[in-house]
């Protein structure tokens, strides 16, 4: 699956071949870590906000993406993970409900994602949850507060890039 996307290019086969696994792992309680490894994958490599060269997303793939994205979430959940896990499951569902036209969907899951992160102690995912929430409120002042608060952090550069990238796209 992941050298369909990075290699080929190819979102359709990501697509059928994530949608395979997340269907067979559902299967057994045994599996289901192996399902939401997919589901994570399948949400993350249908999101427009990454603007991923070489990668056009339709709106088949879109819907598949944000059907993965709950059902990735929902294994979070269920599997009891860690606050970071549960954070990033949060982050993109509320990422692939911007994408798909949700910002009041978008604003509660990015909320949660923040909620989580800090609870987690990770002011990195916190910080880019709060300014993807405040992207989906188009609140210039609030991602503004973020990207402040993000390039203070170590690893901070990375982070608001990437929300200048899915506000460029996603706007």
């Amino acid at each position: 699956m992941r050298a369909a996307y990075w290699e080929r290019k190819d979102l359709g086969e990501v697509v059928r071949l994530a949608t395979e696994g997340i269907e067979r792992g559902s299967a057994s309680d045994d599996t289901k870590a192996i399902a939401k490894a997919f589901a994570y994958d399948l949400g993350s490599f249908t999101w427009p906000g990454w603007d991923e060269p070489g990668i056009a997303i339709s709106p088949t793939e879109l819907a598949a993406g944000l059907r993965a994205a709950e059902r990735n979430l929902a294994l979070a959940l269920e599997l009891d993970r860690s606050d970071d896990k549960v954070a990033m499951a949060h982050w993109l569902m509320g990422a692939q409900q911007l994408a798909s036209g949700d910002r009041d969907g978008a604003v509660a899951s990015f909320e949660q994602a923040q909620r989580f992160a800090a609870r987690a102690a990770d002011p990195g995912q916190e910080h880019i949850a709060r300014g993807f929430a405040a992207l989906a409120r188009r609140d210039a002042a609030g991602i503004a507060d973020a990207k402040a608060a993000l390039a203070a952090l170590e690893d901070g550069a990375g982070y608001v890039e990437q929300l200048e990238t899915a506000g460029k796209v996603l706007g």
